[in-house]
C-alpha cells in the first residue's frame, strides 16, 4: 500500500512540472501625447544694462521711458583721434518674443523719429548719436543679424520712415533682442559704431535730446 501511494505521488509530481498544453500571449496599446501650447501673447520688454565691478553686464527691468542720463564728460582716444564726449554708463536691451506657448512665425517692425531738435530741424540730433543692434538669442547665445545696418548695428536716423523689418527667417529659432545705446566710438566693441555716428560733445546745444522708438511685432 505504501509503495503504491509513493508511485502515485511521483506520478502527480511529474504531471505538475510538465509543459503547458498551449502558450499564453498578451498585447496592449499605449497612446502617447505631448502638446506644446499655442502662443497666447507677445512680450516686448526693455532692460537697463550696466557693467558690475568685474565688467559683467547686469540687467535690470526698465519701463518705456529709457533715459541715458546722467551723461558723463570724458576724454578718450580712438586710434589717432581724440574725443571729448558726453557718455552714459549704461545701455538698454529690448526683447521681443512670444508668451504662453510656441510661435511658428515672428516678424518685427521698428520705426524711429526725433522729437526734439536742439541742433535744428536739419541738424544732427539724437538719431545721429544713438544706435540699435539687432541680435537673435538662442540657448547657445547671441548672434548678430547682419542684414541690418553694418554688422547688425545701425544709427537710429537710418531706420527707414516705413520701418526696419526683421523677418522670421532672420530671427530663426530664438527670439529678437535689440541693444539700444549712445554712440561711443569704442574701438573694442564687438560690433563697432557706424562710421557716420557722432558722439555728444560740447559743440551740441545743451538740453534734452529726445526721440520715440516704436516696435511692432506680429506672432502666429
Amino acid at each position: 500500500m505504501k509503495k503504491t501511494l509513493g508511485l502515485v505521488l511521483m506520478g502527480l509530481m511529474v504531471v505538475g512540472i510538465a509543459a503547458p498544453a498551449h502558450a499564453l500571449t498578451a498585447s496592449k496599446d499605449f497612446f502617447l501625447t505631448a502638446t506644446i501650447p499655442s502662443v497666447s501673447g507677445i512680450s516686448i520688454s526693455a532692460s537697463s544694462i550696466k557693467n558690475d565691478a568685474s565688467g559683467n553686464p547686469v540687467f535690470s527691468a526698465a519701463g518705456t521711458s529709457l533715459s541715458f542720463d546722467p551723461l558723463i564728460y570724458k576724454t578718450f582716444a580712438v586710434g589717432t583721434a581724440t574725443y571729448n564726449a558726453w557718455l552714459p554708463d549704461h545701455w538698454f536691451a529690448i526683447d521681443v518674443g512670444s508668451t504662453g506657448g510656441a510661435a511658428s512665425t515672428t516678424s518685427v517692425t521698428v520705426t524711429y523719429k526725433d522729437t526734439s531738435f536742439l541742433n535744428g530741424t536739419t541738424g544732427h540730433n539724437l538719431g545721429w548719436k544713438s544706435t540699435l543692434t539687432f541680435m537673435t538669442v538662442t540657448g547657445s547665445g547671441e548672434t548678430a543679424i547682419t542684414a541690418h545696418g553694418t554688422g547688425g548695428k545701425m544709427l537710429l536716423k537710418d531706420i527707414p520712415t516705413a520701418g526696419e523689418n526683421v523677418t522670421n527667417a532672420q530671427i530663426g529659432a530664438g527670439y529678437l533682442r535689440m541693444y539700444l545705446g549712445i554712440v561711443t566710438k569704442d574701438s573694442t566693441a564687438l560690433i563697432p559704431d557706424p562710421a557716420a555716428g557722432e558722439v555728444f560733445t560740447n559743440g551740441d546745444k545743451p538740453g534734452p535730446y529726445t526721440g520715440t522708438l516704436t516696435i511692432s511685432a506680429t506672432i502666429t
